[in-house]
């Protein structure tokens, strides 16, 4: 028999493997942020997180995401939908997110009125960047189809997750959310205001 502290030492060193395989093609999740421009138009990026990490266990739990930009979904009907700037290096890309939350406390098999509801929701995203670097301009826009409820399949993956932990048994999840359809639009237009090299950027964003 493993011991809980050798399976969380373990788990731990899955993950930071598993995420610095990946950082060679990967930077931190946020599409959004004009610091955060990469010079080339094709790459990945992953992103993990759980509230394992931080010792808690409620409102948003745990949730990935996998994003691909890459110039051959330039020819993806859906980018007719996302805005663009005038004389801009524009990506294209789409990208793969799961979020998981829950009520405060877990192990209570009752709604827990005036907390968050237990739910899930998965998304497939479709997305435009729009770069103005002349004038350090960035309008980002994306279209997400996905779904709310037990088809997002988050009671299975936090109790896979805290079975491996052996952590608390969650058992709110038969009163999540409801199965139902999620469409979001969403464009963010943000611009640099003051730069000092490296070092400092402070910048305006508005949604």
């Amino acid at each position: 028999m493993i011991s809980r502290n050798c399976r969380t030492v373990l788990i731990l060193c899955f993950f930071i493997c598993f995420l610095s395989v990946n950082s060679i093609y990967s930077q931190e999740f946020n599409t959004g942020l004009l610091s955060h421009n990469l010079s080339t138009d094709h790459y990945i990026r992953l992103s993990y997180d759980n509230d394992y990490f931080g010792g808690d266990d409620d409102d948003y739990t745990q949730g990935f995401n996998i994003e691909v930009v890459h110039s051959v979904f330039k020819d993806n009907p859906l980018n007719k939908l996302l805005f663009s700037l005038k004389e801009s290096q524009d990506k294209y890309g789409v990208a793969l997110e799961h979020a998981t939350f829950t009520s405060n406390t877990i192990s209570r098999p009752e709604i827990q009125y005036g907390q968050r509801p237990f739910s899930a929701t998965f998304f497939l995203k479709a997305f435009r960047i729009s770069d103005q670097l002349d004038k350090k301009v960035r309008l980002n826009s994306s279209l997400w189809l996905g779904f709310i409820g037990p088809w997002a399949l988050g009671k299975d993956g936090q109790v896979w997750v805290h079975e491996l932990t052996d952590n608390w048994d969650p058992k709110g999840w038969r009163n999540q959310i409801e199965n139902d359809i999620i469409i979001n639009y969403s464009a963010t237009l943000e611009k640099s205001l003051f730069n000092i090299s490296h070092y400092f950027d402070l910048y305006g964003e508005s949604k």
